[in-house]
């Protein structure tokens, strides 16, 4: 069956059109382009919608609940209170796309890309974001409670006032990412990098800080208050700006240490040569996103 067979499918019979874009991949297509298609109020619950490309779509209350859409393409597509809870975003692209009440609980975007992705006020709870690239997004007031990640890039990403009440996020990079107003309280947030962040009225209190690189973060009625700080990097921040009433700063970098320089470098190059080659890939300029001093990388050291 040709592409615009199978296309025309998922506006007239959607079970036929996972059926004929299984047989579409088995005869060596790669993915079926439904380019800038407008939904409406539809039921796509359960549906297998893998390896399709919406580039420049616009979904209006459409119910994607534990659908399937491993892989498929979401670049420059618009949402407007859609529900995407308990589905599966795994290698899936919503590059510079934009939503508007967009609620995603308990999914999975495990290597996604959401790279300038604009979803203020999302709901993000419960769901998995294992080696997920968010650099760059916008998500003001997001809610990611309960949610985890290991190695998930936060570069740059604009989250002030989210939510992040007993995340678990591993290794996670929040470089020069805006987390003023957030709450982390009770997440665990061990090995990852502050560098250069806003945490400005930012609430850690209770939280897994440990091996934590907070160097030159900014703070200001900052709390972290019972938070475990073993063996954090918090040089060249100002800790009269902080509450550290109870918490835990055993083996915590407060001077100089021969090796941290070499760790914080390595840090700083894996996080900003992802964003580099994302805006490449998307033909998009750092400069223009007025993301500040981002070192042009070579791209092999994005992984």
């Amino acid at each position: 069956m040709e592409e615009k067979e199978v296309a025309k499918l998922f506006f007239t019979d959607i079970k036929q059109f996972a059926h004929s874009k299984s047989a579409f991949f088995a005869s060596g297509g790669s993915r079926v382009r439904l380019h800038g298609i407008t939904v409406e109020n539809r039921e796509l619950e359960g549906q297998d919608l893998s390896n399709c490309d919406f580039t420049g779509a616009c979904f209006v209350k459409t119910n994607f609940s534990g659908a399937n859409l491993t892989g498929t393409l979401f670049r420059n597509t618009h949402f407007e209170w859609c529900d995407c809870d308990s589905a599966n975003f795994s290698l899936t692209s919503f590059s510079r796309a934009a939503a508007t009440g967009f609620t995603a609980k308990e999914a999975n975007f495990r290597e996604a890309n959401l790279f300038l992705f604009r979803a203020p006020g999302a709901k993000f709870d419960g769901s998995c974001f294992d080696g997920a690239d968010l650099s760059g997004a916008k998500l003001s007031t997001a809610s990611f409670a309960g949610a985890r990640g290991e190695a998930t890039f936060f570069t740059a990403a604009v989250l002030d006032r989210a939510e992040f009440l007993s995340a678990r996020f591993h290794k996670a990079y929040f470089r020069r990412t805006e987390l003023n107003a957030a709450k982390f309280g009770g997440a665990s947030l061990s090995h990852s990098v502050f560098d250069e962040a806003k945490l400005i009225d930012t609430d850690f209190c209770g939280c897994d800080l440990s091996f934590a690189d907070l160097r030159r973060a900014m703070l200001k009625n900052t709390l972290f208050r019972n938070a475990n700080m073993a063996s954090a990097d918090i040089r060249e921040i100002d800790v009269n700006e902080g509450d550290f009433f109870g918490a835990n700063l055993k083996g915590a970098f407060l001077t100089r240490v021969e090796g941290a320089e070499d760790r914080l470098e390595h840090e700083k190059i894996k996080s900003d040569a992802l964003m580099r080659a994302r805006a490449r890939e998307e033909g998009v300029e750092i400069e223009k996103l007025e993301f500040p001093e981002i070192v042009d990388f070579p791209r092999s050291t994005a992984k």
